[in-house]
């Protein structure tokens, strides 16, 4: 497998389930389907937060790939163990570098494996069991209704106070917080960025910057 971190230590799990052409969605309105990667970025990752995330993910539809920045060669072979168990891949990188690198090895390999999108998460993200469909449902929505959006975001909720986050939204040099409700999607504004955790993108609109 061919990785820009060429004295990398992956070593791909157990792939069921992983990259495989039967893991799809439909996209609404047509009969295409949308392959999602979900890449997860881990260092030194708690195992019952990682399994809660690979559990989450389990009938959602979309690969999983685990991209490890842990700095041991024991961390490295527990996340891969967690992933295999839950039909993801891990890859892990030589050393720690950071969460945009990690990002951005999950977007070259989902490129390079044919998938149209990727779902960015950390390594203690949950979801709920629709949301990535969800996303793909918001993405096509917003597409179809002539909105240039290139990404999309989930709410996060604290599970511990039931708080809902708000979406930080920068436009020119104002910065300004949303709110959506459950089930409610909103547009991109006419100038500026909506800033999230977890991001749905569609990889024919990322350059080769990526992150």
């Amino acid at each position: 497998m061919k990785l820009d971190a060429p004295d990398s230590r992956t070593k791909p799990a157990d792939r069921r389930g992983s990259a495989l052409p039967g893991h799809a969605l439909i996209e609404p309105g047509n009969d295409r389907p949308a392959r999602v990667l979900a890449v997860i970025v881990s260092h030194d990752p708690d195992r019952d937060a990682l399994t809660s995330v690979l559990e989450s993910l389990a009938a959602s539809g979309a690969s999983v790939l685990v991209v490890d920045n842990s700095e041991s060669e024991s961390g490295c072979a527990r996340v891969q163990a967690i992933a295999a168990a839950h039909g993801a891949e891990a890859l892990c990188n030589p050393r720690n570098l950071g969460v945009a690198e990690a990002q951005n090895i999950g977007l070259r390999l989902a490129r390079e494996r044919g998938f149209t999108h990727v779902l960015l998460l950390d390594q203690d993200s949950v979801l709920e069991a629709d949301t990535v469909a969800q996303l793909v449902g918001a993405f096509h929505a917003l597409r179809r209704a002539g909105q240039p959006v290139a990404a999309v975001g989930a709410s996060f909720v604290d599970p511990r106070s039931g708080y809902r986050y708000p979406f930080v939204r920068l436009r020119h040099v104002r910065m300004g917080r949303i709110w959506p409700q459950p089930g409610e999607t909103r547009g991109p504004p006419t100038a500026g960025f909506d800033c999230h955790g977890s991001f749905l993108n569609a990889l024919r609109y990322c350059d080769k910057a990526f992150v």
